[in-house]
């Protein structure tokens, strides 16, 4: 694996790769050591980051608003209350239930696109 601590670590606001005496300042004890720091910190959460991904990605994706949300059953119920009150509540609930069962594109991701969606689609 390779070692990206020069790019991670900085020194003055720069990082210590770019800097003119990187070859020296990477076999100091105090650079070694805050690569072993850096690296213990970084890895838990590199694997729950990948984690995250993979369970993101194997969810489906919505195609058809109308079939994959608005007439889907599991959502019935929450589309029909956001049309009925049409509050920021509803419409957040809506949108969190979606978003938990479907890996939206980045475009359809947002409460305001929701909110377009069921407004216009029957």
């Amino acid at each position: 694996m390779h070692n990206y601590s020069g790019e991670l670590l900085h020194v003055n606001n720069k990082p210590l790769s770019s800097l003119p005496n990187y070859v020296m300042l990477s076999d100091l004890p105090e650079t070694k050591k805050a690569e072993t720091q850096l690296s213990a910190s970084l890895a838990p959460k590199i694997v729950e980051m990948v984690e995250q991904v993979r369970r993101e990605v194997q969810k489906p994706r919505v195609w058809d608003w109308r079939t994959d949300v608005i007439r889907h059953p599991s959502f019935t119920k929450l589309v029909s209350e956001y049309r009925k009150t049409k509050s920021q509540k509803a419409l957040n609930q809506v949108y969190q239930t979606v978003k938990a069962r479907y890996n939206l594109f980045d475009r359809q991701d947002s409460p305001q696109v929701m909110k377009s969606v069921l407004d216009h689609i029957r």
